[in-house]
């Protein structure tokens, strides 16, 4: 982890979302995930306003999902 990208997860948590932090060791990257309802403009344009840039990523399909794990009626 990095400065940057520990400020990127605190934006996130701070709005109820996680982060997955990604690289090796030479800066890396984030991906913040939303659920399909919710809108992503505040946290883009939050980010961005910090000189952070960023990449929305839509992706839809047979095969792909994202689990909540420890929410009800999930208990993997």
């Amino acid at each position: 982890s990095c400065p940057a990208l520990d400020d990127i997860v605190h934006l996130a948590s701070q709005r109820g979302l996680a982060a997955k932090l990604s690289g090796a060791g030479g800066g890396g990257a984030a991906m913040v995930l939303f659920h399909p309802k919710e809108d992503e403009t505040g946290l883009v344009a939050e980010l961005e306003g910090a000189g952070y840039k960023s990449k929305v990523v839509h992706w839809s399909g047979k095969g792909h999902g994202v689990r909540f794990v420890g929410e009800e009626g999930h208990d993997d």
